[in-house]
């Protein structure tokens, strides 16, 4: 990636506080044709549904009741299962945290701009589950939307020498998601009320309960510009009329990719408790659960400005004479 194309042209934030590197939040939640939004309690409350709020990592979708025999995978009305989701603070890879980085430098007058960067990896992780006791049918189609906003960048590159001469005036940076992809999908667990653990499958049946993605290590997570299915392939845009224009380039130049804040999905296909046993044996029901670890690329960015210093400045004016020509 040729960084020193792209640094120039991408708006850079100033030094901000708070979680070093990555953030990552359920951004909503997408069910039976209705969005619920974490930061808007008015979107909580939906037909046969509801959304808790515990914070911004972690949720409950608490389904009341079915408005179709379809959604269960064996066609029967009774009480859904809850679903939680957990998200853990993104953390930073140490190993890389400070690895090679590349620089380069542009020199105006007396002002001269030192930019570097470096690719940098944060992992965290997902737990999805039904929880024990609430409810024992299935559901179906359920979409996570989770947003990733790269926030205090400063500790992640090194700061470039100052050029002799100079004094440092302006220090500017960014962190931005350019790639996410399932690191690792742990095998379901499956929890029964009193608390047991079971780390496989209760019988062989219990299998097709369980359907979420991403299901295995290497699956990509697309990062999308707005949470919506529906997105523009970037290099699909085609420059429009010249009143247009200047939108236009606010959009897509240099590249559009170049943000801050994405958001991407995990989707909960179908997720049921299981039921073993029978009545002479007795019954045991088993809710299952899962963690996804995620990985995410960024691009760090940092951008050092240097001014002269006086000594510096009276210098070269001395040296320039009154004529504004250099002396020899």
């Amino acid at each position: 990636m040729a960084l020193s194309s792209i640094a120039l042209h991408f708006k850079l934030s100033t030094i901000s506080p708070g979680p070093e590197g990555l953030d990552v939040n359920v951004y909503g939640v997408y069910y039976r044709g209705k969005l619920a939004l974490v930061n808007d309690s008015s979107t909580f409350k939906h037909e046969g549904w509801h959304l808790e709020v515990e914070s911004t990592k972690s949720i409950v979708l608490s389904v009341n009741e079915y408005i179709s025999s379809s959604e269960d995978m064996h066609g029967r009305y009774g009480d859904p299962t809850d679903v939680f989701v957990r998200l853990s603070r993104a953390q930073i890879l140490n190993s890389w945290q400070y690895g090679s980085q590349v620089s380069w430098e542009t020199e105006h007058g007396n002002e001269k701009v030192i930019r570097v960067g470096k690719i940098v990896p944060a992992d965290f992780e997902i737990e999805v589950g039904s929880i024990p006791g609430q409810g024992d049918l299935g559901i179906k189609d359920v979409t996570i939307w989770l947003v990733l906003h790269g926030v205090s960048w400063r500790n992640l590159i090194k700061d470039p020498d100052t050029p002799e001469g100079y004094k440092l005036e302006d220090v500017k940076g960014q962190i931005i998601p350019i790639m996410a992809w399932a690191e690792e999908v742990k095998p379901w667990a499956w929890k029964t009320k009193d608390g047991t653990i079971k780390t496989d499958y209760p019988d062989p049946s219990a299998k097709d309960n369980v359907d979420i993605f991403p299901r295995a290590k290497g699956d990509e997570l697309t990062l999308y510009e707005k949470p919506s299915d529906n997105f523009q392939w970037y290099w699909t845009s085609k420059i429009p009329s010249s009143e247009d224009l200047k939108e236009w380039l606010a959009k897509w130049s240099p590249d559009y990719r170049f943000r801050n804040t994405w958001y991407t999905r995990i989707r909960i296909n179908y997720i049921e408790p299981h039921q073993s046993g029978n009545i002479i044996t007795g019954i045991t029901t088993y809710y299952p659960s899962t963690k996804i670890r995620v990985r995410v690329l960024c691009l760090v960015v940092g951008e050092f400005t240097y001014l002269w210093t006086k000594e510096e400045a009276e210098k070269t004016r001395v040296g320039m004479g009154n004529s504004g020509i250099p002396e020899c």
